[in-house]
């Protein structure tokens, strides 16, 4: 899987939850790039009749395979459904997310639920064991 990592991170804001799961190789390489693969999960996780303002609505953040190869080579994808249209959008960020989530060798990032406070620092080291980072990436 060359430019990919296989691991999905999934954090669930309601249970204070973060599962690591294998990416599956046959829909990377049927759904190409981090677009692709973001509409995908969406339409995996989410009915089509979700409130796009509901906390069960997922934010899927990807980056493509060639994201952290090059110094241009450094956007990400954030996918879910807008409250705007109804539909589904992807909203291409440049700047340096994606290649960080290419270093922890993420291929997706899934935030579901709701915090029932603000987490900082330490906190977040909790929730988040494997980040040394104090919660940032």
């Amino acid at each position: 899987m060359a430019g990919w990592a296989g691991k999905t991170v999934c954090v669930d804001l309601d249970t204070e939850s973060v599962n690591v799961i294998r990416t599956d190789e046959k829909l990377i390489r049927k759904y190409l790039g981090g677009r692709g693969l973001g509409v995908k999960l969406l339409s995996e996780l989410a009915d089509p009749d979700i409130d796009p303002l509901s906390p069960v609505n997922p934010l899927i953040f990807t980056s493509g395979p060639l994201t952290g190869l090059a110094p241009m080579a450094s956007g990400a994808v954030l996918t879910s459904k807008s409250p705007l249209t109804g539909t589904i959008f992807s909203w291409n960020a440049g700047g340096g997310f994606g290649r960080e989530l290419k270093k922890a060798e993420i291929d997706a990032l899934i935030i579901i639920g709701k915090a029932e406070r603000q987490r900082l620092g330490k906190e977040v080291q909790r929730l988040c064991p494997q980040s040394g980072s104090g919660g940032r990436m």
